[in-house]
């Protein structure tokens, strides 16, 4: 890829460092709930669930430091884990933990698809994640009769400083998630001509596709 500069408007810039010249460009940022009180009922009821699924490392994280507060470990030992992405499968593993299924496509997609080659149905799953995580995966997993109860752990924010950059610098721009177009959209009001954009997920990309429609 002939690229001079890159624009990453995700979290995570080393993942793409092997394409060039990356400059990171946050376009969302995470930070704790103000209120943990529904998430501490959840954890204290954990027995009563079956699945766990983690959608990302920050769910990972902010799942542990609350559970290790407030409760134990191993009150998670009865649960089938299930991880998306390896980047979720290393944070659980900082935590000695490996999960029992990772699906092959890095997306809520490919636990979906999981989920229905192993004919899991009936089942109660919990599944911490941002506060503003699309609801594909659990309306599918409800589908196949399981109860699942979705739960914010942390919020994903628009960040509390940015600083416009001259797009002109760059030929591509490098979005991992809805909310890093939708962000990018509130900053700069318009995507910019004559640039590649390379997007992780079908979700991203069906955000980015909706904005090239209805803002070009």
């Amino acid at each position: 890829m002939n690229i001079k500069s890159i624009l990453y408007t995700g979290l995570h810039p080393k993942l793409y460092s092997h394409l060039g010249n990356v400059y990171h460009h946050p376009m969302i940022e995470i930070a704790e709930l103000e209120d943990y009180g529904l998430v501490d009922k959840e954890i204290t009821r954990l027995n009563e669930y079956s699945i766990l699924i983690f959608t990302s490392s920050y769910a990972v994280m902010f799942f542990f430091k609350r559970l290790k507060q407030i409760a134990n470990i191993n009150d998670i030992k009865h649960l089938f884990l299930f991880s998306i992405g390896k980047h979720t499968s290393a944070t659980l593993a900082s935590f000695d933990i490996t999960p029992n299924f990772e699906p092959i496509e890095d997306s809520s997609v490919g636990l979906v698809k999981l989920f229905k080659k192993l004919s899991i149905s009936n089942e109660k799953i919990l599944i911490p994640r941002s506060n503003i995580a699309r609801s594909y995966m659990p309306v599918e997993l409800r589908k196949k009769g399981n109860e699942v109860k979705t739960l914010a752990i942390y919020r994903n924010i628009y960040p509390q400083t940015m600083e416009k950059q001259n797009l002109d610098k760059f030929g591509a721009i490098i979005f991992t998630s809805p909310s890093c177009v939708d962000n990018f959209m509130k900053t700069y009001g318009q995507l910019p001509s004559n640039k590649e954009f390379i997007t992780k997920g079908r979700e991203t990309q069906k955000r980015l596709d909706y904005y090239k429609i209805h803002c070009s």
